[in-house]
């Protein structure tokens, strides 16, 4: 307001005014850029990161690189242009202002599939009743749903693995995974896949019926 031929700010407009800079600060920035991309409908994975040409892979100063996934294997060119248009904003338009700085560029793509391979055995105990297509179908939902669950960057726990397929059932004892001594390292920008288009697989070698004490 105007007071004797001087502007005088109210609290609540001074207030309003260092929320509006922070905002602006705060867009430009990596962790703006993230969180454009998460408040994005349709997003439920993604992977943001700059300097290096999504192209070539070499450093090259002002790229913003965001990998992100609908939770498919494919992701919705709809969910994309969301993404990019969210983050370049719309000219224009003053509730659409976008993250992305000044003099940058953006690369907005899917985040890339690891086939994660699992070969396992599994002791049961002798007595059960299940037939061994019960037992692989119960071991490997367990395995498929936990690593298929990760996120990007996220890697496959080898305990984790033979957890949840060992506690599938009260029945199962003890499972162990032939050739696979360590955990699986995912890198950033990759999602760890069993099955579908470009997943990998997951294959019993051998069931045991054991006496259990």
């Amino acid at each position: 307001k105007i007071t004797g031929g001087k502007d005088l700010e109210s609290d609540t407009e001074r207030i309003d005014r260092f929320k509006e800079f922070i905002k602006s600060f705060f867009r430009s920035t990596l962790n703006g850029i993230r969180y454009a991309v998460k408040t994005t409908p349709g997003v439920k994975d993604y992977y943001v990161y700059d300097n290096v040409d999504p192209y070539t892979g070499s450093e090259n100063p002002g790229w913003i690189n965001v990998l992100l996934s609908d939770g498919t294997n494919t992701v919705s060119n709809s969910v994309l242009e969301a993404v990019r248009t969210k983050i370049n904003g719309i000219e224009g338009d003053p509730e659409n202002t976008g993250y992305r700085a000044g003099g940058t560029r953006l690369y907005v793509g899917k985040l890339l599939i690891q086939a994660i391979n699992i070969f396992y055995e599994i002791d049961i105990k002798d007595d059960s009743d299940l037939e061994d297509s019960i037992v692989k179908t119960l071991v490997e939902t367990a395995i498929i749903n936990y690593v298929n669950g990760l996120k990007s960057g996220n890697d496959v726990i080898l305990d984790s693995v033979k957890a949840y397929g060992r506690t599938a059932h009260p029945d199962f004892y003890k499972i162990r995974t032939p050739g696979i001594n360590t955990d699986i390292v995912v890198n950033n920008g990759y999602v760890p896949k069993i099955g579908g288009s470009g997943g990998g697989v997951i294959i019993c070698n051998k069931i045991n019926r054991v006496k259990v004490l």
